[in-house]
């Protein structure tokens, strides 16, 4: 059983239910969704290749893959945005990326 991740305090992700609390609101995750974050989530701070998280979610690094895990991406940011820049997902060109978590937001 996998235990709920608190990413921020005002996210919490429970990757067993596919639920991301933010601020208090629960949106429930797609699996891939949820594996995705889940991945960002145990890594926090630290890059996710994209490659390691294809060969982990989708079983494998192909173009359709990767188009796919961009769509994903995408989706994510849109789920984060209520957090105003607390917790974002950067692109580290070329590598992957990696979730950032601040105290403060954006400046």
């Amino acid at each position: 059983m996998k235990e709920p991740i608190t990413v921020h305090p005002n996210m919490v992700l429970n990757p067993e239910r596919q639920l991301v609390t933010i601020n208090g609101n629960e949106i429930r995750l797609t699996t891939k969704e949820a594996e995705l974050l889940e991945l960002l989530s145990e890594n926090k701070g630290n890059l996710v290749d994209r490659k390691i998280a294809l060969e982990r979610i989708w079983d494998k690094d192909t173009y359709y893959a990767a188009r796919s895990m961009d769509v994903y991406i995408t989706k994510l940011r849109k789920i984060l945005r209520p957090l105003n820049g607390i917790v974002e997902i950067k692109n580290v060109h070329g590598k992957g990326y990696r979730l950032i978590v601040s105290d403060t937001g954006r400046s």
